[in-house]
């Protein structure tokens, strides 16, 4: 973060004829930036609360600025997940330099914000576990199965958006319908490897349909009928009656 911090000279008595200051011709005036940098280190070593508990976190986290570094160090088994979705958005949009580090356990909610971060380092003896979420829904029949869908439409977007690339459709799919991913440190960085490649295809084929030049072909006009010659009348004579 930088500071742009306003010098004024003090006044010297011995020099000065001006009680309230120096006069503008014997001293200069003059700006300093003094650049600082901050960095926040912050342990997910226990169960993954609820937003509120992380609520200082993320405040400390949104005030970093470009120059500034976030270390979150995880070893945990999840836990809340709209807890685990508040520290996700934090990592997206903080400005500074978001560095993850796996230092045991990463599963569940945990593994969600394991894989957003743009730089992940894996210790050797690292695990990391990926399921569906588990859930419960109190009150009418109606209501019950309206957030059932609804929970089953968010969980699957949210998983489809982070797991994307790190899984394969069809554990994508094994995952949705009951079945946990075990990983240790070595399946780690190998899926993270394979999606690094397909990302940085991805990226690739975007750019070269940017740059590949788009000709526009001129749509093609109906051609007018001629227009029809009308045949003109001679002139009539004008009859007079004698009388």
């Amino acid at each position: 973060m930088i500071r742009n911090n306003y010098k004024a000279p003090t006044a010297h008595s011995d020099d000065d004829d001006c009680s309230n200051g120096p006069p503008p011709d014997k001293h200069l005036y003059f700006f300093e930036d003094t650049s600082t940098s901050r960095c926040i280190k912050a342990y997910l070593d226990e169960r993954i609360r609820d937003a509120k508990f992380y609520r200082p976190l993320l405040q400390s986290i949104y005030s970093l600025g470009a120059n500034d570094t976030l270390q979150i160090i995880i070893n945990s088994y999840g836990g809340d997940l709209d807890g685990a979705l508040s520290i996700i958005s934090a990592i997206k949009y903080t400005e500074a330099n978001v560095i993850v580090y796996i230092d045991g356990a990463a599963a569940s909610a945990a593994s969600l914000i394991a894989l957003v971060a743009p730089t992940l380092l894996v210790s050797e003896y690292s695990t990391m576990m990926i399921h569906s979420a588990t859930f419960g829904s109190v009150g009418k029949q109606s209501d019950v199965i309206s957030h059932a869908t609804f929970m089953d439409r968010r969980i699957k977007s949210i998983m489809q958006d982070i797991y994307k690339d790190f899984l394969t459709d069809e554990e994508m799919q094994d995952v949705m319908t009951g079945r946990e991913i075990w990983l240790d440190a070595q399946g780690i960085g190998e899926r993270l490897m394979e999606r690094q490649k397909k990302q940085q295809a991805e990226e690739e084929r975007q750019q070269e349909q940017q740059v590949k030049p788009q000709v526009k072909v001129p749509a093609k006009t109906a051609a007018k009928p001629p227009a029809k010659k009308v045949p003109l009348k001679p002139a009539q004579k004008s009859k007079t009656k004698k009388v």
